[in-house]
């Protein structure tokens, strides 16, 4: 093997392996984040297209540049992360985890420069909005990291 390859880990054959249990909830997440990302990309691209951005501020175009390309990579980094999970790739509990973490980092950078530039405060649903994605991602990154039916089901 190169040193580009991903070594196969070993499979713990008395565990538990495949899609069934508590992994079902990291790989319907996986599967239904692209649509998030997919549908914030279009609204952005609604509004970069709209005749009121060209008379913008500089930084309200700067923040909905920033959402145009994060939301571009993030969707195809999730459907990437769907076909490291289809075919139980061993990089796809990494991958969850960096993706959880760039996710989790673009909505709240996301919300706190809105938040500046359009010189709204920070609101109680932003603040509800961030605590559920910190309670999420709090409960499933270690499982991904730690779960022997995660390690026994990405072994390719």
């Amino acid at each position: 093997m190169t040193d580009t390859q991903s070594t196969p880990r070993p499979a713990d054959s008395s565990g538990p392996s495949g899609f069934s249990g508590w992994l079902l909830v990291p790989a319907f997440f996986t599967v239904i984040t692209p649509w998030f990302f997919g549908k914030g990309g279009v609204d952005v691209v609604a509004a970069v297209l709209s005749p009121h951005m060209a008379a913008a501020p500089g930084p309200l175009r700067a923040v909905v540049w920033f959402e145009a390309a994060a939301n571009a990579i993030l969707l195809a980094a999730w459907i990437y992360a769907i076909v490291l999970m289809l075919t139980r790739r061993a990089s796809f509990p990494r991958l969850f985890v960096v993706l959880a973490v760039a996710s989790f980092a673009f909505v709240a950078i996301d919300t706190v420069m809105s938040a500046r530039v359009l010189g709204a405060g920070f609101t109680a649903d932003d603040g509800v909005a961030i605590a559920r994605q910190v309670a999420f991602y709090l409960a499933w990154i270690p499982y991904m990291l730690s779960s022997s039916r995660v390690r026994n089901t990405f072994v390719r």
